[in-house]
């Protein structure tokens, strides 16, 4: 018997024991629906073959045989692929079988089961379908939020990344949610380029403290006209302002578990939080430089 038949498809493995955030990219396996209608495709061909043939005991040919073990191969692919490891056991043991004599009768029968196996698979899957528009927030083929916004904060990418996907599957709290561990990226990189000390404590890493921080800076750089470019006066004043409405309209109620956000609310927060984001991106990186 083949080493396959016994070993099984290859596992999906996750590291559980990793203490890095999980993206819902590597906890959800993605499923093409058209894969699998090409693969049913090819399984009624291969059984509208072998029908008239089954009601016989006449022995399959070997060279018939090589090409269907060929074929079946490059199915087990596929089914690997989309994770149906029925089919991919049931493949096993049809190449297993066909490695030996086999008449048409035992072949066409392997073929029903496969079919079985194909209905099985359907019956203790769950499968979700996106629209274009989620499907475009769930696996975006550009940076959500821009490739200046992607270069200048690599680390946000996680945050907008997972931001994206929530709204995609209407976890809108959620999606709030990652939106404001971004916007914690942005406030530090605002107050690194005003030069604001790092927070010590864990007190300091307060958004209303570091806001203020932020606003003795601002009002310290206006008041000695120190700022490096004309236009960062009005700059950081904008973002100073975003920064509190977001921490005052957004921030603290997300921390309190009896508050929910509906699609609309988490729509509007995510266009805000991006509006900001590519603001900051266009003067700074997220270590604040160049300072201001």
């Amino acid at each position: 018997m083949n080493d396959s038949a016994t070993a099984g498809p290859e596992p999906v493995v996750i590291d559980w024991d990793s203490r890095r955030l999980r993206s819902l990219w590597e906890i959800m396996q993605p499923f093409n629906p058209s894969q699998f209608v090409m693969l049913a495709n090819n399984m009624g061909l291969l059984m509208a073959s072998t029908q008239a043939a089954k009601s016989t005991n006449s022995i399959r040919p070997e060279e018939k045989c090589k090409k269907d073990i060929a074929a079946l191969k490059e199915w087990r692919k596929k089914f690997v692929e989309l994770n149906l490891q029925m089919c991919a056991l049931q493949i096993d043991r049809m190449t297993d079988s066909l490695s030996g004599p086999l008449t048409d009768a035992t072949f066409g029968e392997l073929c029903d089961q496969l079919s079985k196996r194909m209905v099985d698979e359907c019956h203790i899957k769950h499968f979700l379908s996106l629209s274009d528009d989620e499907k475009n927030l769930y696996s975006p083929t550009e940076p959500l939020f821009g490739k200046q916004v992607d270069k200048a904060f690599p680390s946000a990418s996680f945050e907008i990344d997972e931001a994206g996907k929530c709204r995609a599957l209407g976890r809108n709290t959620a999606s709030v949610f990652h939106l404001m561990r971004l916007m914690e990226i942005c406030i530090k990189a605002a107050a690194a380029c005003l030069g604001v000390p790092p927070p010590t404590t864990g007190s300091d890493r307060n958004w209303g403290v570091i806001l203020k921080k932020i606003k003795d800076a601002v009002d310290a750089k206006n008041s000695a006209k120190s700022w490096v470019n004309p236009t960062d006066k009005a700059l950081f004043a904008d973002i100073y302002a975003s920064a509190d409405a977001v921490r005052v309209a957004w921030r603290n109620a997300t921390m309190h578990v009896e508050n929910k956000y509906t699609a609309e609310e988490a729509e509007h927060i995510f266009s805000a939080v991006r509006a900001l984001t590519k603001k900051l991106a266009s003067r700074m990186d997220e270590n604040g430089d160049p300072k201001a």
